[in-house]
């Protein structure tokens, strides 16, 4: 059984782990090599996995311009597996071969967690949803669970689940402060408890995390901006996270 030929767009901690995952692929990354989207194309690769970054813009939204840019330079029926985090106002819905594909990874574990993932979200048609997975049965990926669905479902679990956690550790970190004025207990004691129950888990539950309160990194507060700002646009206010934002930026601002 031949090897699938993987092209990856962007070599960061995302396109990497892509990479460790089949034997065959063909980057472009001007960090890495001189390679275009058009060298990957003369190639025929069964599958472009887009792993690019998508910063903030000055308002707080996802700016888009670079993936998009990439997808349209891929002619219609190619498999394009856009792995980036991205609002789905920015990718073509309903172009042939085009996939939404999000990525549950930590920088630190990034190439593990996406060998041992938790599960897999596929959005896109049906056929190109098939011919993905046909593709990791050429990978190294462990079997999970996959989640089938359209390309904006799939955008909104990757924005949904980042929120989430975000908002949870804000909560944490508010509940906290009043503990450990108000108590003399052991908070790692009072969060094993409170861990176990299965409703609310074992993540993003420690006070400080790494030294440091409130939620920061390359991810939970880009990604919170992106869904706030993608609401408003679309006539919706969601004003637990509107909350919950407000009171991190407090948070990590008193902690500095």
């Amino acid at each position: 059984m031949q090897d699938k030929l993987i092209g990856i767009v962007g070599c960061g901690f995302v396109g990497s782990a892509v990479a460790g995952a089949f034997k065959k692929t063909i980057i472009s990354d001007p960090k890495v090599n001189a390679f275009t989207v058009e060298d990957i194309l003369a190639e025929k690769p069964d599958a472009i996995f887009i792993c690019v970054p998508t910063p903030s813009a000055e308002d707080g939204s996802v700016n888009g311009k670079l993936v998009r840019s990439i997808i349209d330079k891929i002619p219609e029926g190619q498999l394009t597996v856009v792995k980036s985090t991205i609002t789905p106002d920015w990718l073509p819905i309903g172009k042939k071969g085009l996939v939404y594909n999000p990525e549950f990874l930590t920088q630190a574990n990034a190439q593990q967690e996406f060998l041992n993932p938790a599960m897999n979200v596929i959005g896109g048609s049906k056929d190109d949803v098939k011919a993905l997975l046909e593709v990791y049965s050429f990978s190294n990926v462990a079997e999970c669970p996959n989640y089938l669905t359209d390309i904006k479902t799939a955008c909104f679990v990757k924005y949904t689940i980042n929120s989430f956690l975000a908002t949870k550790v804000t909560f944490m970190n508010e509940l906290h402060s009043l503990f450990t004025d108000y108590t003399d207990g052991d908070w790692n004691a009072f969060m094993q408890i409170v861990s176990s129950d299965p409703r609310i888990g074992k993540s993003h539950l420690n006070v400080p995390n790494n030294g440091e309160y409130g939620f920061g990194g390359a991810c939970f507060p880009k990604d919170t901006d992106a869904l706030l700002k993608f609401a408003g646009k679309n006539g919706h206010d969601l004003n637990v996270l509107n909350a919950a934002v407000l009171s991190n930026k407090a948070i990590r601002t008193k902690g500095e």
